[in-house]
């Protein structure tokens, strides 16, 4: 048994012998113990050191590394919020208890799903919270003035502001260079702070030498006008500017603008506020100046007129 050979006593041997042949087994045999023991030590240390580490012998370490990279990681920030959004929170654990325990949770949830959103989807959103905003507002006009506080206008009303808030969100997400109805090729003129205005190539910027002392544009625009007259442009450092301005600056590049001026017809009022000459005046031509707007101000479905626009740095 175990490699040994056991001796029993036969004929001829001495008692003090088989007794120290006894005591020799027994030394070998401790020998031998010591040593399976010490064997298993080395199997039990390692086996004690990899589950510490996270590991059981049977477990593929790769495997378990893939494992371990997959599981997101925790952390803890403190932070100050309002009492409605933590009233909030804690009014959608209440509703949806088996999904979410902590309200970390639930911020881990709407930094998913309103922190990181896809541009088409963005866009998307935004197109039919403003369809939803406009269709809305329609409903809200047929109410009369007796029932502005009536339970289903009260909901439409919070239905209004909500679509409106998240439309808004949404934009953020969208580029701004997207927001513009792709026509006709277009110039950059630089501003003052970085700031830049996009302005389709054929409209004339007639003060274009002072755009780094500028940080507004206004556009003319002739209604009614019996020749094809072209967008001028024109840049100031005010954000309102006088018409009469505007026109003079216009008219050192094209005088021509004085014969417009000249043929427009004034509009004459009754006392109810109505045009007497109304055939006249809207068969005239009529000169509007107008200011190019930031391009913050448009949308995904509300572009900006010919693109123009000022983006602010």
């Amino acid at each position: 048994m175990g490699g040994f050979l056991f001796l029993w006593p036969s004929l001829g041997t001495s008692i003090p012998a088989f007794a120290y042949l006894c005591n020799s087994m027994i030394q070998l045999l401790a020998i031998e113990a010591l040593r399976i023991q010490k064997k298993f030590r080395k199997v039990s240390d390692k086996r004690f050191y990899l589950e510490k580490q996270g590991y059981t012998c049977n477990e593929n370490r790769l495997e378990d590394e893939m494992e371990r990279s997959r599981k997101p990681k925790k952390r803890k920030f403190g932070t100050t919020v309002l009492e409605q959004t933590d009233d909030n929170i804690s009014m959608f654990k209440e509703q949806h208890p088996q999904e979410f325990k902590t309200p970390g949770e639930v911020v881990d949830l709407l930094a998913s799903l309103c922190l990181r959103v896809n541009k088409g989807a963005a866009a998307e959103l935004s197109a039919f919270c403003a369809q939803r905003v406009k269709s809305i507002q329609d409903e809200l006009s047929g109410y009369g003035d007796a029932e502005p506080l009536s339970l289903a206008a009260d909901d439409l009303n919070d239905k209004l502001s909500y679509y409106k808030a998240l439309r808004n969100h949404m934009l953020r997400f969208v580029p701004q260079d997207s927001l513009v109805d792709k026509g006709p090729s277009m110039k950059r003129v630089d501003l003052r702070g970085g700031s830049y205005l996009v302005v389709p190539d054929d409209w004339p910027v007639v003060n274009e030498p002072n755009a780094s002392s500028c940080d507004y544009a206004f556009v003319l625009e002739v209604r009614n006008a019996s020749d094809a007259i072209p967008h001028y442009v024109y840049l100031s450092s005010k954000e309102a500017c006088p018409t009469d301005e505007v026109l003079n600056a216009i008219a050192d590049k094209w005088p021509g603008i004085r014969d417009v001026q000249s043929s427009q017809v004034e509009p004459i009022y009754d006392k109810d506020g109505a045009i007497l000459n109304a055939d006249e005046w809207t068969k005239a031509p009529i000169i509007g100046v107008f200011p190019i707007r930031d391009a913050s101000s448009f949308s995904w479905e509300d572009k900006a007129p010919y693109g123009a626009m000022v983006y602010r740095h």
